[in-house]
């Protein structure tokens, strides 16, 4: 990648209110699991955040009783728990996004394309509107600290990687799969001893926290891994196969940052390596939890700079004007405020819109010819 100028404060102004305008049309837009909403009671995970939040008495069921960092952090606010719940959601998700920016640019993207990620980012049905609409999980926590490992891991800033993972561990378990992340990005050969062995290093407080919290906070319940294998893993690799690869490819992405990641796997060999180490771990979750999408969407940290990567690509490829790629960008969010309810427009909708924008893009580069523009 070119390099760029060093990120200036007023980037990160802007950087900031845009995150904010983006989160607040999606606030504007979903109906929330308020604890007066009837799905607040119809099940779920939330409901163990919550009572852990209300200092209830009791063990909860595992996993979620491990996950300790949001409920604590809502529980030590002087606000209600539903508040403190949206607030920390909100959080998490703006400095998620800020980070995402901070990350784009030390991967040498411009300004122009680091908006456009962080746009992406929030456009992701499963990662903004479906945190937004049950914001009683800990998983924008887990965005924040994933994608601050990875920032770290692009500084090669080893000690903030760690205290990153190792705060972490305390939303959920998942960051762990930042480790083979930081391996596979600064690996120049598939098998680096040197440098697996410093990836283990870093790995030893954060394991060692998750083994702690295992062993001395009590679960209500069995949590045996083979056993969730049994009953969620096999079936999902049993039936409807297609389907489950559909749903986690374009269903957890959508159809333009699915397309446009894959033309960034393409061309960047840095992150592609990071991508082969660091989604298949990503993806084993389904096989023992749940909520394909939900578990997925945490591969954010890579795709959406592969997506970046794509789209920058894809931009200077074929010529396109600013106005041209921001269509691309806007698409996936206007995609989230068209369409109610929580769940993503379908594929054949985001299809169709992709096709009717690339068939104006092209009309018009087909009339206009001139040098390529310059993406600041």
């Amino acid at each position: 990648m070119a390099f760029v100028q060093p990120t200036r404060k007023n980037d990160l102004a802007i950087t900031a209110i845009l995150a904010a305008v983006l989160i607040l049309l999606l606030v504007l837009k979903v109906d929330r699991v308020t604890i007066d909403n009837p799905r607040f009671a119809a099940g779920g995970d939330h409901l163990a955040y919550h009572a852990m939040a209300s200092d209830k008495p009791g063990s909860f069921p595992a996993p979620y009783c491990f996950r300790v960092l949001v409920p604590g952090l809502v529980k030590s606010l002087p606000l209600s728990t539903e508040t403190g719940f949206f607030l920390q959601t909100l959080f998490f998700l703006w400095s998620s996004g800020l980070i995402l920016f901070l990350v784009l640019r030390e991967l040498g993207e411009s300004r122009f394309f680091a908006w456009s990620g962080l746009a992406l980012f929030l456009g992701l049905n499963w990662a903004g509107k479906f945190t937004v609409w049950n914001f009683w999980l800990t998983d924008p926590a887990l965005f924040f600290f994933g994608i601050a490992a990875f920032y770290a891991t692009v500084r090669n800033n080893l000690a903030a990687f760690i205290l990153a993972i190792t705060l972490g561990v305390l939303a959920k378990e998942a960051i762990l799969f930042t480790l083979p992340l930081y391996y596979g990005y600064h690996a120049r050969k598939f098998l680096d001893w040197r440098l697996a062995g410093k990836t283990i290093l870093a790995g030893l407080l954060p394991l060692g926290l998750v083994l702690a919290m295992r062993t001395f906070i009590p679960a209500s319940n069995q949590y045996d891994l083979p056993e969730l294998f049994r009953e969620i893993g096999l079936p999902w690799l049993t039936r409807d196969i297609v389907g489950n690869i559909l749903g986690g490819t374009t269903g957890t992405w959508g159809v333009p940052v699915f397309l446009l990641a894959i033309l960034g796997f393409l061309q960047e060999p840095r992150l592609r390596r990071a991508a082969v180490f660091f989604l298949p771990f990503v993806y084993l979750q389904p096989m023992f939890a749940n909520n394909l999408d939900r578990l997925l969407v945490f591969g954010f940290v890579i795709v959406i700079p592969l997506a970046v990567a794509g789209l920058r690509w894809f931009s200077t490829r074929y010529q396109l004007a600013p106005w041209m790629t921001i269509g691309y960008v806007a698409l996936p969010f206007l995609f989230l405020l068209l369409k109610t309810g929580y769940l993503p427009a379908s594929r054949e909708q985001q299809l169709i819109g992709l096709a009717v924008w690339s068939i104006v893009v092209f009309m018009v580069r087909r009339r206009k010819s001139g040098p390529a523009p310059k993406f600041s």
